[in-house]
Order: structure tokens, then C-alpha cells, then sequence
């Protein structure tokens, strides 16, 4: 009995330490499986706050920027740019389905008047804007003030968007209307999904219903020159206007056509460029057809350059 009994006792002694060893082990376990949920909870902690600095940096904690302005610009695509307090393009809106085929959201973070002059750029080279026919095109720029706190920054921008047409960029041979408008006229153009600056000129004249491009807005003298009365900005680049036609009259020369009037009143300084490039274009749809313009090679297109070789 003494013998089983001591074998008991030391069992139950080894179970104890057995016990007491399991349950060592499940502590430390326990222990090591807290420190590691700990350490990722914090590798995460760290990892949200170093993305949130990121993005706090790339603005997209801040809150949205406040549009101060709206710029318009409408050739045949209408594009409308909502501008900040320091003049750069926060967000923009095609008007238009001719305006959705242009890459227009590269426009997002250019100032107002970078991303006007390329708007102009990207409407001639999708063939918008023909700097190479006798049909005159017309840019309308409209800007409106939507923050009257910032009424100001409306009013400079407006005057660095002429600045900039007059002097600055390469811009084809195009008319560049740049005008205010009141932010009701804003609210109704919208309404009534009309480009703001059709909407402006539109409201010059009665229509009917129709609405008028800008180009057969201008093409009427007694609207121009109501319109140029107002003192609003109308830009003409003279000097590729009379490059243009120079090429013109250069091309019905060759073809014998008499042009010596035409080339005198060309050379001659203050001459209206506009009723001299009518008077070319009738002559030249009256020598070629109604073909507007010379290709590549100097002759009017649609026209080839040996008539008589079927292969050419």
C-alpha cells in the first residue's frame, strides 16, 4: 500500500507540473499571440496614418476647392472651365458632343489662360478651326463671376485672358471674342443647355428659335458692329489674316487670274480685311467652285494638280 501509494502521489505531482507546464505554455502563447495582434494593429495604425499624410499632401483630405470663376470658350466645341481663386482649372464641363472628342480633361490644372489657348489649339487639330480657308472663324471667350466675395479675381482674369490673346500663343487666324456675362445669363444657358457664349450673342438679336452660330452671328456687319460699339474685345491676328491672303491670290495668279486690284488693296494700310477676304473668296469659288482652301502643296483642295492624268 505504501508502495501504491507513493506511485499515486508522484503522479498526481507529474500531473501537476505536467499541468502547470501546459498551462505556462498557453500563457506565454497567449502572451506572444497579444504582442503579435499589437504589432500589426500598430503596423496598420501607421500604415493608414502614412497614407493619410500622403493623401493630405495630393489634397484629397482638404476640402474642395471653391470655384470663383467660370471660363466659356466656344468655337463649335463648348467647353466650360470652373476656375479657383488663383485661376486654375478645377473641374471641367464639355457642352457639347463635338467638345466630348477632344482630350478635355487635360485641361484639369492648367491656369484659365493655358488652358484656353490650348482648347483653341485642340479644336484646329481636329479640323474645328481651318486657319487655311477664306471662311472666317470665331473663339467666344465668356467669363462670369460666381463668388461675389471674389468679384476681383473675375475681373483680373478677364484682363489676363485678353492679355494673353493679343500678345501671347500661337493662335490661328481666328476672331477671339472675349466678353462678360452676368451669372443669371450663366443659370438660364445652362437651363436651357445652350454654350454660354451663344447664349450671349444670341440674346443680341431676335432668332426665332434658331440659334446662331458665331460665325453667322459676325458674318451679319450690322451685328458686328453693334457688337464691337460695346468695347468688348475683338481680336483679329492681322498679319496672318493678310498671310492667308497673300497665299490666296498668290494660287489665282499662277492660274493667269487677274488679282492687281486685289493685291493693291491687300497692300494697302488700313484696308477692311474683312470685305477684301469676301471679295477673294468670291473670285476664287467663281475660278475653282465653292473648294475653300489650298492643300499641302499650294493648290486649292479638291483640285488635282495634273487634271489630265486620271493616275495622279
Amino acid at each position: 500500500m505504501t508502495k501504491l501509494k507513493s506511485t499515486f502521489e508522484e503522479n498526481v505531482l507529474n500531473q501537476g507540473e505536467l499541468l502547470e507546464s501546459i498551462q505556462t505554455k498557453i500563457t506565454a502563447k497567449s502572451r506572444k499571440n497579444k504582442i503579435r495582434k499589437f504589432s500589426t494593429i500598430a503596423v496598420s495604425l501607421l500604415a493608414v496614418f502614412a497614407l493619410g499624410i500622403t493623401m493630405m499632401q495630393m489634397g484629397a483630405f482638404t476640402k474642395e476647392a471653391k470655384i470663383v470663376s467660370i471660363v466659356a470658350v466656344d468655337i463649335n466645341p463648348s467647353i466650360e472651365l470652373s476656375v479657383d481663386a488663383n485661376s486654375v482649372v478645377v473641374k471641367v464641363k464639355p457642352m457639347n458632343q463635338d467638345a466630348r472628342s477632344l482630350d478635355y480633361k487635360s485641361l484639369v490644372g492648367l491656369s484659365a489662360e493655358e488652358a484656353t489657348l490650348k482648347i483653341i489649339e485642340m479644336a484646329t487639330e481636329a479640323g474645328f478651326i481651318d486657319p487655311e480657308d477664306l471662311e472666317e472663324d470665331y473663339v467666344l471667350v465668356t467669363t462670369v463671376n460666381v463668388d461675389d466675395e471674389d468679384e476681383e479675381e473675375t475681373e483680373e482674369l478677364n484682363e489676363r485672358l485678353k492679355d494673353i490673346i493679343e500678345n501671347g500663343g500661337e493662335l490661328p487666324d481666328v476672331n477671339v471674342v472675349v466678353m462678360k456675362a452676368e451669372k443669371i445669363a450663366w443659370f438660364e444657358a445652362n437651363d436651357k443647355k445652350v454654350p454660354l457664349g451663344m447664349y450671349v450673342i444670341n440674346g443680341m438679336v431676335q432668332h426665332d428659335g434658331v440659334w446662331y452660330t458665331a460665325g453667322e452671328f459676325f458674318s451679319n456687319p450690322e451685328n458686328k458692329k453693334n457688337y464691337e460699339k460695346k468695347n468688348e474685345l475683338l481680336v483679329r491676328k492681322a498679319d496672318k489674316t493678310i498671310g492667308l491672303l497673300d497665299r490666296f491670290l498668290d494660287r489665282l495668279e499662277g492660274d493667269d487670274i487677274d488679282v492687281a486690284a486685289l493685291r493693291t488693296r491687300l497692300e494697302t494700310e488700313g484696308e477692311d480685311l474683312d470685305a477684301l477676304r469676301l471679295d477673294i473668296k468670291a473670285l476664287w469659288e467663281a475660278t475653282y467652285g465653292e473648294e475653300e482652301g489650298i492643300n499641302g502643296n499650294g493648290k486649292p483642295k479638291g483640285k488635282p494638280e495634273n487634271p489630265g492624268n486620271p493616275n495622279d
